[in-house]
């Protein structure tokens, strides 16, 4: 057996995300400086008129009591079609709390990918000449039970496959395209009570990273529902509006009760059957089965435990207050109205200061799973051209920008794959203009584009000391012509003050050299419309959150997604990448040889530049340390980014 790999944490967003990099979503802002007086008099308004809970006194036991969180947005369902499908937000998906059971999930921390319902790893995908098919097989726990005490089975399973394929994977649309994708996904059938095989078109990693990672539903439950909205002229409107009050669940907490614009009430699970997962020094990691054996991936556990994660769960139940601002919800926090607060894209630095300061609670600061980065459109010119984007990447000084200008609250990215997804993060990549100075970086970059054949009419001129003594002017293309006005797309500064900030410094230094650019911010809709869908740009700063599985080496970079709407939106097109990317994504049974191509993958691109990783910024959470014990607050993306979001099925009360 290949070695586990420890995977990144997926990133929660604000707006759809899903599980394969095919549908990355781009990030939202994270301001560098909160306004404290906002904080102070829009936050005090809202606690005012929110809705008032408190437990009732059954609710308060021995078992443990409840446990508060905050959101700073309103869920819309629980609908588990709606969840996972058109309505996904990540809203939905903190308070879904993984409800439903996973054939297979990731630890918390680590990241690695773990059986959860099944028993053990899946069989090797395998060619089956006579079906002219690929198929894998899956072998299941038999001690989970649904929340109405009937067995978790195969046939759960197979069910599940088979209503997304009868109401049509893309009509479901969100998760479900990559869950069940048609042209990979052939058909799943129950062997028996506890056995569950797949039936591929094709290798391929969303099998791996998309269909065994689904949520499992209850054919009890389900089968007459699907049925009955097949039935009628519009079964997608009817099954992901169909009332989930009473649906079985096989998670920690019950769906609960559900106040839209006020809060969500979900008490403990009696039937949950707890787990453990226990994570090593040295990579290891074992699943407890709850039965006096535990699941080993190829690496053998050394010594103690380094994490030990234990499901009960510990509390009573969990309730969510919804607050409609991260001002309001800080304010609470504080208060000790609520002991975890759900904001997606982390505190902004003013709440987090303003928190570090009020005794009870911890503020914990944690890697994002996100890039944020400048792209070249290389269909034109000069972005075409290797030396040009080479000396933009050179002229460019990211540590600079994040440490003086940002005034540390961002870091500087080299590779498409951020360096907190350590299991596909190659560290040794190279980087143009590393370690150099300003005026070596301007030496260097000259020396770069006259090595492609470009030149100027006044030549830039650097003093000894290091000092630009005479900007460039003039810069002309290899034939002679002028290299024509060119625009750095950058979002708002209200939108997002750290990329409209760093395209500054962009227009800035390439100017320095004779490049005519100039920045033009845009309304995010805007932008991405130039972007992708008339791909009318030059150059332009977004950015993206990421998966654990890093599917976008494949789907940002590969030749076939250069159509309009598609991701590659740079153009980049090198038959020698294409084929690795599509070897990369067809490797599902070796992760060893799947982590080797992704690293060759992330040096191509790094030498390439279709794309220049700039820099992303930490998830900052605060909780009441005073209230709550977490088993780890490391790991990617943070808490509310955790496999189970905030980890509260684990969590033990003080």
């Amino acid at each position: 057996m290949a070695a586990e790999i420890p995977f990144g944490a997926p990133k929660q967003v604000d707006c759809r995300r899903l599980p394969y990099g095919d549908s990355v979503t781009t990030t939202g802002t994270r301001i560098a400086l909160a306004g404290l007086g906002v904080l102070a008099a829009l936050g005090a308004k809202l606690i005012q008129s929110a809705p008032q809970w408190k437990p009732a006194a059954d609710e308060v036991s021995a078992a443990g009591q409840t446990i508060v969180v905050g959101l700073i947005d309103d869920p819309s369902s629980q609908n588990p079609w709606a969840i996972w499908g058109i309505n996904q937000t990540v809203w939905n998906s903190y308070i879904a709390q993984r409800a439903l059971p996973q054939l297979f999930a990731y630890t918390p921390e680590t990241w690695q990918w773990v059986p959860s319902l099944a028993v053990d790893s899946p069989t090797p995908v395998t060619f089956d000449e006579e079906k002219a098919l690929w198929y894998s097989t899956v072998k299941l726990r038999q001690d989970r039970s649904w929340s109405d005490g009937t067995p978790v089975t195969a046939h759960d399973v197979a069910f599940t496959f088979t209503a997304i394929a009868e109401l049509g994977a893309a009509r479901l649309g969100g998760y479900f395209t990559n869950l069940a994708p048609p042209e990979i996904l052939s058909r799943v059938e129950a062997l028996d009570d506890y056995t569950v095989e797949f039936w591929l078109q094709r290798p391929d990693a969303r099998y791996r990273f998309g269909t065994l990672l689904a949520p499992i539903m209850q054919r009890q439950f389900w089968a007459p529902r699907v049925k009955a909205a097949l039935a009628t002229d519009d079964p997608i409107n009817t099954i992901v509006n169909d009332d989930v009050t009473n649906e079985p669940v096989a998670g920690a907490f019950l769906r609960g009760v559900f106040e839209r614009g006020s809060f969500v009430d979900r008490r403990a699970n009696p039937r949950y059957t707890p787990s453990e997962q226990r994570l090593y020094a040295n990579g290891a990691v074992a699943v407890d089965d709850g039965h006096g054996g535990a699941w080993t991936g190829s690496i053998e556990p050394e010594g103690e435990p380094r994490v030990v994660v234990s499901s009960g769960p510990h509390a009573a139940g969990v309730h969510y207050r919804i607050y409609g601002s991260q001002a309001a919800s800080v304010l609470a926090l504080q208060a000790g109205e609520i002991d975890f607060l759900f904001t997606s894209l982390g505190l902004e630095k003013g709440f987090a200061d303003q928190l570090r300061t009020t005794p009870g609670i911890t503020i914990i600061e944690n890697p994002a799973n996100g890039i944020r980065f400048m792209g070249f459109n290389m269909r034109r010119e000069p972005m075409a051209r290797l030396p040009f984007r080479q000396a933009v990447a050179t002229l460019i000084d990211k540590e600079f920008v994040t440490k003086n200008v940002l005034q540390g609250v961002a870091y500087p990215l080299d590779s498409v794959v951020p360096p907190g997804n350590v299991a596909w993060y190659d560290p040794n990549l190279p980087v143009y203009g590393r370690g150099l100075t300003r005026g070596e970086r301007i030496r260097e970059a000259v020396r770069l584009l006259e090595s492609g054949g470009f030149s100027w009419t006044t030549r830039p001129q650097v003093a000894a000391d290091g000092t630009l003594t005479r900007p460039g002017e003039g810069l002309r293309l290899p034939n002679g012509k002028p290299v024509p006005p060119l625009e750095l797309l950058t979002p708002t500064e209200a939108y997002d003050a750290l990329r409209s900030t760093f395209g500054l410094w962009v227009e800035r230094w390439l100017r320095e050299v004779g490049i005519p650019v100039r920045r033009v911010t845009l309304a995010f809709n805007a932008l991405t419309d130039r972007v992708y869908d008339e791909q009318n740009m030059d150059m332009w700063i977004l950015g993206f959150s990421l998966d654990p599985y890093p599917s976008h080496l494949h789907n940002f970079f590969h030749s076939r997604y250069r159509a309009l709407r598609l991701r590659n939106a740079s153009g980049y097109a090198s038959p020698e990448y294409d084929a690795l990317a599509d070897e990369f994504v067809g490797e599902v049974n070796d992760l060893d040889h799947a982590k080797e191509l992704a690293f060759r993958l992330q040096e191509m691109l790094a030498h390439d530049l279709p794309y220049l990783p700039l820099f992303e910024t930490p998830i900052v959470e605060g909780y009441r340390s005073d209230r709550l014990r977490f088993p780890t607050t490391r790991t990617l993306d943070g808490l509310q980014g955790a496999p189970i979001p905030g980890l509260l099925d684990s969590v033990q009360l003080e």
